[in-house]
């Protein structure tokens, strides 16, 4: 192998595994969210999560969306993630990205009912590094 393929191999081998790992340099945000639905325990209770990204003019941005089923006596927990990655190039990493806020909506037998939309920066609180939950659980009335 010449010596001019054989930088080209390295050199293309090193770009597509930056690009491949530049998702792994910024860390995830994991929220935990908990709570209690009051109402008929026979009704079928879930709630669905979406996370909101702080806008940013040049970015559009996706939403993360988690949901989880009601236990029989109405509590409720979701563990969701959030990437921290706004920009990534060759050398830097942009890990700036954060949750504005984190909508929470109260299903019963399959239909969408009750919703509550929480500020990430006011109604959370990081209790490890990394790892945030809310600062009281939320309590939803399913009454009709």
């Amino acid at each position: 192998m010449n010596r001019y393929l054989r930088k080209y191999f390295v050199f293309s081998t090193l770009l597509v595994c930056g690009c491949l790992s530049s998702g792994l340099k910024c860390p995830y945000i994991f929220i935990d969210i908990e709570g209690y639905v009051d109402g008929d325990s026979r009704d079928r209770h879930s709630v669905f999560v979406e996370i909101m990204p702080k806008t940013h003019p040049y970015l559009r941005d996706v939403k993360y969306e988690f949901s989880g089923a009601v236990a029989d006596d109405g509590y409720f927990q979701v563990e969701a993630y959030f990437q921290t990655l706004r920009s990534a190039s060759r050398v830097s990493h942009d890990c700036s990205r954060r949750p504005e806020a984190v909508r929470l909506t109260l299903y019963q037998n399959g239909a969408a009912g009750r919703s509550e939309e929480l500020s990430f920066d006011t109604q959370f609180i990081e209790y490890k590094a990394g790892h945030y939950k809310l600062k009281s659980p939320v309590m939803f009335s399913a009454s009709r």
